[in-house]
């Protein structure tokens, strides 16, 4: 389907994608020919489900698993409820308290997985959140229900927020990695976080390779080893799990 910009004559509804063409320019597209195109693309793409055949899409599910992902990706509630049309905002909370338990499964199943922690002589061994937390005097209940206050990029800081990080101003890189500490915790959940940023130095160690700047090739690479480290070191403690499709698609209510 092409994009083609009406005036508002022509789509007096302000639909996001009319019908461009013909006796019927300006009206929504009908449901069969949305899921049509869906799976025609699906079908070109070899899109497959968990048991390997080509992905039958629903229009319904389609809708869904798209609303989840704009609140995934930061999108605010308000935005998403005239978005998808919704005429209460508790039709859209729905796709945050999938969002939220959604963190939670993805974290319990990649902990589940193998994890990894530095001791204060820089070794990296197999980690235990639960022991971590109660070195650190928290609950692992809370954490569950707080994972976003302990969360880093790089990370888990198993650290009450009350308390000071004690390393936070003596680096500009992130002082978890660099100072060892005792309450930082990694699982499966963050490899491809470290796997972008080992390309992104891999890159600008060739820039400063050409350009002969050697004091910024002393900087990185410690710290790209290290990186590299950690990755092998959860590599070797197990892989990620997805999520299943019914966890992606529906709510709660609508899978049972």
């Amino acid at each position: 389907m092409r994009r083609k910009k009406l005036s508002f004559n022509e789509n007096p509804s302000s639909l996001l994608i009319p019908i461009v063409s013909g006796p019927k320019k300006g009206e929504p597209y009908l449901g069969s020919t949305i899921r049509h195109h869906l799976n025609k693309i699906a079908k070109m793409f070899e899109i497959k489900d968990e048991s390997g055949e080509i992905y039958k899409f629903t229009n319904h599910a389609f809708r869904h698993r798209y609303g989840v992902t704009l609140v995934n990706n930061g999108m605010s509630l308000l935005h998403v409820q005239k978005l998808m049309a919704h005429t209460s905002p508790e039709m859209t909370i729905i796709y945050a308290q999938i969002l939220d338990k959604t963190k939670r499964l993805e974290w319990e199943r990649a902990n589940q997985k193998g994890a990894v922690r530095l001791q204060a002589s820089g070794i990296i061994v197999d980690a235990d959140f639960e022991e971590q937390a109660i070195e650190q005097g928290l609950e692992l209940e809370w954490i569950r229900h707080n994972l976003d206050s302990v969360r880093l990029d790089h990370g888990f800081c198993i650290k009450s927020p009350k308390v000071n990080c004690s390393f936070l101003e003596q680096t500009m890189e992130p002082p978890c990695i660099k100072n060892n500490c005792s309450s930082f915790h990694v699982d499966m959940s963050f490899v491809s976080y470290y796997a972008e940023q080992i390309i992104k130095m891999e890159s600008d160690l060739l820039i400063y390779k050409e350009k002969s700047r050697q004091r910024s090739i002393e900087i990185l690479l410690p710290k790209l080893q290290r990186y590299k480290e950690l990755v092998q070191s959860l590599l070797k403690s197990g892989s990620m799990m997805g999520m299943s499709k019914s966890s992606r698609e529906y709510t709660e209510s609508e899978r049972n």
